[in-house]
């Protein structure tokens, strides 16, 4: 990923990761509301339905997040392609869950889970575009003011007074 700041980029991240995590939160309760129905509480049958209803929701929602980064932002084509396959499989998921293919279903939804957490963990490890102290991305105006020999730029407030800023490390 670049380093030009984007407001609507750094969104679209914030996002990502907002959806990725609710997607992992939602998949790793499948397995408890499914044990639930298997322990005699019936109605976590039907909770267990929803949840996989709003997850599949939640991860077409975090595949349109994660684009933004990929393809205007330049970063890895990895997490929008994750999310798609995570996405087609839990669509299926429900399906062999509606047709009572547990044979199927039980190992397909654990790869589901290690899917989506896999993918909250990218959400959260890629970078987000970065804002300066002067609101501008990173990037902007390096270079410009700095004082021959001493390291130091000076830097703009809000009200307009300068004051020197250490420029590196």
């Amino acid at each position: 990923m670049d380093d030009h700041y984007s407001p609507t980029r750094r969104w679209a991240g914030l996002a990502c990761r907002a959806l990725a995590t609710a997607s992992a939160v939602l998949a790793c309760a499948q397995p408890v509301l499914a044990g639930g129905f298997l322990q005699g509480h019936y109605s976590m049958l039907a909770a267990h339905r929803d949840a996989a209803m709003v997850l599949d929701g939640a991860l077409l929602l975090t595949l349109l997040a994660a684009v933004p980064g990929w393809r205007p932002g330049g970063g890895p084509g990895r997490l929008p392609l994750l999310c798609a396959v995570a996405f087609l499989l839990c669509g299926g998921q429900i399906g062999l869950g509606f047709a009572r293919e547990l044979i199927i279903h039980v190992p397909l939804g654990v790869a589901i889970v290690a899917l989506v957490v896999r993918i909250a963990l990218l959400g959260w490890r890629q970078p987000l575009p970065r804002r300066t102290p002067d609101g501008e991305g990173v990037g902007a105006g390096v270079g410009q003011g700095v004082a021959e020999g001493a390291g130091v730029a000076a830097a703009e407030d809000a009200a307009g007074a300068t004051r020197a800023v250490g420029v590196g490390g």
